[in-house]
């Protein structure tokens, strides 16, 4: 059993499905693990990534992160009261452009 099978369980592999789940290191890829969890985890995952990670980091990650989706950016960002931060809204913005060139 992997390291992030032990903290988020075995159903977790199936949201790293495009990499080598043996391979990833719960610290070393932290804002991957993040963001997947956030896009598409469940809420026993997402109760398990806020227990291990902690808010602060994983607002930070929404914060900044360019990789998560529209929708779960705007959502966790309702969620964390980061609409008016303007390192969000830029990042916001960037992965709105970048999706529309």
């Amino acid at each position: 059993m992997t390291e992030i099978e032990k903290i988020f369980g075995e159903k977790t592999r199936t949201l790293f499905g495009e990499v080598r789940f043996e391979d990833i290191d719960i610290e070393k890829h932290s804002k991957y693990i993040i963001e997947r969890v956030l896009d598409y985890g469940d809420f026993s995952e997402l109760r398990k990534l806020f227990k291990f990670y902690g808010r602060k980091r994983v607002k930070k990650v929404v914060k900044t992160s360019r990789a998560l989706s529209k929708k779960a950016k705007i959502f966790w960002g309702k969620i964390f009261a980061i609409e008016d931060d303007p390192q969000w809204q830029k990042s916001l913005k960037i992965h709105s452009e970048f999706w529309i060139r």
